[in-house]
């Protein structure tokens, strides 16, 4: 079961870069991307290492009006509805995991409401977000919660490791606008 949704991921992943690359002619490969866990001032060249591990964050995607910059090759990714899990595995072990989930109909309010968790507002490209930490299983995680067009969002970061390269520059390219 393992190995049939890698290859349908890989297979996935290879069909959209090669779409990618045919409709937006846009490059898919970058030149140097400066420092380790530094990301590069043109979203074209966002580079970030982590735990040893360097991610492009080029190609944007979308799940439903959240659009964000991914790197396509080496993220695994699935969506159920309106859940999306954001994956990367590094020797079989999980090093991070994004979440997306939009709630159609909601504001904030009403998606936070019954939850014990303190938030506090955290602007990130001009975007004004409520913002908790929590515990995920053992593993620290940051969740972003916004509203846009009469459906709230939320982007949550976890890993037991420190990610915070990554979950900067995740966010530094998330923008909400109509689907397309």
């Amino acid at each position: 079961m393992k190995k049939g949704r890698a290859f349908f991921c890989i297979l996935i992943s290879l069909l959209l870069v090669a779409l990618s690359l045919t409709a937006c002619g846009k490059k898919s490969e970058n030149a140097d991307n400066g420092p380790a866990d530094a990301v590069a001032d043109t979203p074209e060249e966002a580079g970030v290492t982590v735990g040893g591990e360097t991610f492009e964050l080029t190609y944007e995607s979308n799940h439903k009006c959240l659009y964000y910059k991914e790197d396509l090759r080496q993220f695994q990714r699935d969506t159920m509805g309106s859940f999306r899990e954001i994956r990367y595995f590094k020797d079989d072990t999980l090093l991070f995991s994004i979440h997306l989930v939009y709630y159609e109909g909601k504001t904030v309010e009403e998606v936070m409401e019954g939850s014990d968790n303190t938030l506090t507002e955290k602007t990130v490209n001009g975007l004004t977000y409520r913002y908790f930490e929590y515990d995920e299983n053992g593993l620290p995680g940051h969740t972003y919660v916004y509203a846009y067009d009469g459906t709230a969002y939320t982007i949550s970061f976890v890993s037991g490791t420190d990610i915070s390269a990554l979950e900067n520059a995740f966010m530094e390219n998330v923008r909400f606008a109509e689907e397309s």
